[in-house]
Formats: C-alpha cells, sequence, structure tokens
C-alpha cells in the first residue's frame, strides 16, 4: 500500500509536471508566432510606401525592366529591411514573382495560389505557416496589396516547437529535473505520514478500542471490530465441531472394523473351500483315504487351500478399494506394457488349456497406480482364460484416441446371456456356479475391475454372445480432461 501511494503521487506529478511543460512550450510558441506576424505586418507596412517608388526605378511603371543598382540600398533593392533576417518578395498582378531578396526570380514559379497571396487580394492582407519550398525552411508569411495591384509580401523562418524544445532541453531537464526530485521527496513524505496511522492502527487489530485515524475509516473499523468478534465465536465452534467430528471418525473406523471382520467371518465363499479342506484332511487323519489315495487328497487340499487364499486376497483388496484405505500413487502407465507383462504371468496357466494369447494395437497411457491398472487387467485376462474353451484364444487390444485410451480383452468361451450381463460385476455373482467353481475362480474378479475402473471414471462396455465368447472394453478418460 506504501509503495502504490507513494508511486501514484510520484507519477501524478510527473505526469502533470509534463502537461504543464508542454502547454507552457506550446503557449511560448503561440505568442512567439503571433509576435512575428506583428512585426512582418508592421514591417510591410513601413515597406509599403517604400515598394512603389524602389520598383518603378528598377523596373518602370507598371512592367519589368532591367535592374538598376543602389549601393546604399540592400542586396537587392535597398530597402531597410532587406539587409535584415526578412525575406522580400514582390508579386505582380498575375502571381509572377517581380522580386526576392534571397532567390533568383526566374528560378520561382508563380504565386497567384499562395494562401497569403490569395488572401491579400480578397481581402487586402492574408498571412500563413508553412513549409518554403525554395528554401527548405518553416517561413512566416505576411503580405499586403498594393494600390498598383501587386503583392509586397515579407516573411521570416521560424523554427518549430521541437527545435524550440531541442534547443531549450538543457535548462529543461536542469529545472524539470530538480522539480521531479522535490516531487519524489514530497511524494514519500506524504506517503509515510498518510501510511502511519494505518500501520500504527493494525498493529491494534485484536484491541476492542480501536480508533480510525481517518474519518474515511470509520465505516471499516466498525465493520473489522464485529468480524473480530464473529471470528471469535466461530473459531470456539470450529474447536468445538473438530472436536466432535474427530470423536465421529473414529466411531466410523470402528464401526468399518466390525463390519469388514463381520462379512469376512460369515461369507459363504470362505466357508465352502474350508470345509472341503477340513473334510479330506479328516480322511487322512482317519485313515479314511485308503491306499494311495493320500496325495489325490492333498492336492485336492492345495487346490482348496490356494483357492482360500485367493478369496481373501481378493476381499481384502476389494475392502481396500471401497475405503480407500491406501491412497495410491499415480504415474502415466503404458497399457500395453502392463498387458504384455499380464499375459506373460499367465502363460502357464493358458498352455493348461491350450489358450493361444494375442496382443495388438498401439500403445497407450493412462493416469493412474500402476498396481491398481495391473490387477484390472489382469482380472480381465484371468476371467477370459478360465471361462475359455479348450484350444481358444484370448485377444487383447490396446487403442488410444482424442477421447482417451481403451484396453479390450475378447476370448472365444462360453459367452455370457443377456439377462446376466448387467449382473457379472456384482460380487460372487456367477452365471454358471458348477463351471465356476471347477475353473478356480473366486467370483470377485469382475467386482475389482468395476471398483478400479469407477476409481478412475473409466466406461465399462460388455459385448457377448453365448456359445461365441465375451468381450469387455474398459475406456480410460484422456489424459488431458
Amino acid at each position: 500500500m506504501k509503495r502504490k501511494i507513494y508511486r501514484y503521487l510520484w507519477l501524478i506529478g510527473v505526469f502533470v509536471l509534463g502537461i504543464s511543460a508542454l502547454a507552457s512550450f506550446s503557449f511560448f510558441y503561440r505568442i512567439l508566432l503571433e509576435q512575428v506576424r506583428l512585426d512582418l505586418q508592421s514591417e510591410t507596412q513601413i515597406l509599403s510606401h517604400l515598394a512603389p517608388l524602389e520598383l518603378s526605378n528598377i523596373y518602370g511603371e507598371g512592367g519589368r525592366g532591367p535592374s538598376i543598382p543602389r549601393p546604399f540600398l540592400g542586396a537587392k533593392t535597398g530597402w531597410p529591411a532587406a539587409g535584415g533576417r526578412n525575406r522580400i518578395t514582390m508579386v505582380g498582378p498575375g502571381g509572377e514573382v517581380l522580386l526576392d531578396t534571397q532567390a533568383e526570380e526566374s528560378a520561382m514559379d508563380n504565386h497567384r495560389d499562395r494562401r497569403e497571396i490569395r488572401a491579400a487580394r480578397e481581402t487586402g492582407e492574408g498571412w500563413a505557416l508553412r513549409r518554403s519550398d525554395t528554401l527548405g525552411k518553416v517561413m512566416v508569411y505576411y503580405a499586403l496589396r498594393l494600390d498598383d495591384g501587386r503583392v509586397l509580401r515579407l516573411s521570416r523562418a521560424l523554427d518549430t516547437l521541437w527545435m524550440l524544445l531541442l534547443r531549450a532541453l538543457p535548462l529543461f531537464v536542469l529545472i524539470y529535473g530538480g522539480i521531479f526530485a522535490g516531487c519524489r521527496v514530497l511524494a514519500a513524505v506524504l506517503t509515510r505520514r498518510l501510511v502511519l496511522p494505518i500501520s500504527e492502527l493494525a498493529d491494534r487489530l485484536d484491541s476492542a478500542d480501536l480508533v480510525s485515524p481517518y474519518p474515511e475509516l470509520v465505516p471499516f473499523i466498525s465493520a473489522l471490530l464485529e468480524k473480530n468478534q464473529g471470528l471469535k465465536e466461530q473459531m470456539a465452534l470450529l474447536h468445538q465441531q473438530k472436536a466432535e467430528m474427530e470423536q465421529l471418525t473414529t466411531d466410523m473406523e470402528k464401526s468399518g472394523n466390525i463390519r469388514r471382520e463381520f462379512t469376512a467371518n460369515v461369507s459363504h465363499e470362505l466357508k465352502t473351500p474350508l470345509t472341503t479342506i477340513r473334510g479330506y484332511a479328516e480322511l487322512i487323519a482317519n485313515g479314511m483315504a485308503g491306499e494311495g489315495k493320500e496325495r489325490e487328497f492333498a492336492g485336492k487340499i492345495e487346490r482348496e487351500s490356494l483357492r482360500l487364499l485367493s478369496l481373501i486376497t481378493d476381499i481384502l483388496k476389494l475392502s481396500e478399494l471401497e475405503n480407500f484405505l491406501l491412497p495410491p500413487e499415480e504415474e502415466n502407465c503404458s497399457l500395453k506394457e502392463i498387458a504384455a507383462e499380464c499375459i506373460e504371468s499367465l502363460t502357464p496357466l493358458a498352455k493348461e488349456k491350450q489358450i493361444r494369447f494375442e496382443l495388438e494395437g498401439e500403445d497407450a497411457l493412462v493416469r493412474g497406480d500402476r498396481g491398481l491398472l495391473e490387477q484390472l487387467v489382469r482380472n480381465l485376462c484371468d476371467n477370459a482364460v478360465r471361462y475359455n474353451r479348450e484350444g481358444g484364444s484370448v485377444r487383447v487390444t490396446i487403442r488410444a484416441g482424442d477421447q482417451g485410451s481403451s484396453v479390450t480383452v475378447a476370448d472365444t468361451g462360453i459367452g455370457i446371456p443377456p439377462e446376466h450381463q448387467d449382473r457379472i460385476f456384482e460380487r460372487f455373482y456367477r452365471v454358471d456356479k458348477s463351471r465356476s467353481k471347477a475353473s478356480g475362480g473366486t467370483g470377485l474378479g469382475l467386482a475389482i475391475v468395476k471398483h478400479i475402473a469407477e476409481k478412475y471414471r473409466a466406461e465399462i462396455i460388455v459385448s457377448s454372445e453365448v456359445g461365441e465368447g465375451t468381450a469387455i472394453t474398459v475406456r480410460f478418460p484422456s489424459l488431458a480432461g
């Protein structure tokens, strides 16, 4: 604020002085121009009494003739002003130049269209300010019509306003430089005196007895006192609400933990593998497996254990996605690179069913957590393998466009009936429960895909025909959006 006031005061001073200087020069220039015109008018009238006599002696009455030298007169005519700073021109009735003290008459063009000559013929006198084509200078012209019809004209060279400014520049710099310096000092003093009471007021904002240093600030001080009181009340309320929010958050976390623990403990999907494992374990423990069955039962226990582990892992991942327990670290991830890694990790499972993978399309970038994007693509590919037919194929297509990037996983498997397509992303939902259990899936893969897609505002498109296969496309929004 202090700098602004100082700057504005100083700029106002500079502006006013600059305008005053230009106005003064313009005013004095007009005075100078008027004085020159009056001088020319006076001198022309004096010469007008000599002009007829002199021209009669030089040219003869009413025409041109040989020049008669007169040593005691001026350069050509001998008139008193001829040797001074004025230029004298005599113009005939037809506009021809009869005499000029600073140029050869024969080299000069007809002057009948000159403004001052034309005015003199019409009104008796005329004057003009313009640049002379003959001398190449700015001249002031005054013309007077004589009784015999000739026009006597006097002119004087005059500096332009800018030339006058240039000549006066040293004096101008000296005078106005001192005035500018004084303006800066005055602006600094005034600024300090204006701002000091406000600075003192700022140091006492918390005080209840603020007094305005200027009448204009009285409404501001009154409003400030009201705001201070309101802020104190709001701060007290915020502290109270903060304590209540912390307590509410603690209660919600406890409630969420209990809900997740309850869901995990009572899940039917967890009971099934546990029951199977227990049953085979009891058979082996009681010696009821029979000869050569122990290895087979142990293999089944191992498979159910792996399925149980997958269930627990997927449930934990779903819980994490739903509750945002771990904020992901986002980066620009290559969908094609992620797809290639997922295909490589699932190749052993695909070979068991003689299923081949195909990866096509251009590379595409998605902004997100690489781990979550890997889970999305892997679950899509895992489903495509598990619910495919023997000797089938899985095609993974990556696309990049102005509207965003997409990954499509298409299989040649059993397909999904239309009435089931809207529900395949529900947790533990299976179209064919017996086939799903036999394939080793947890029923949570597509639910995880849905949650990750929602997190990144991606669109999921399902295209499927029974017996022909299924294609699931996840389209991510553009990075620019």
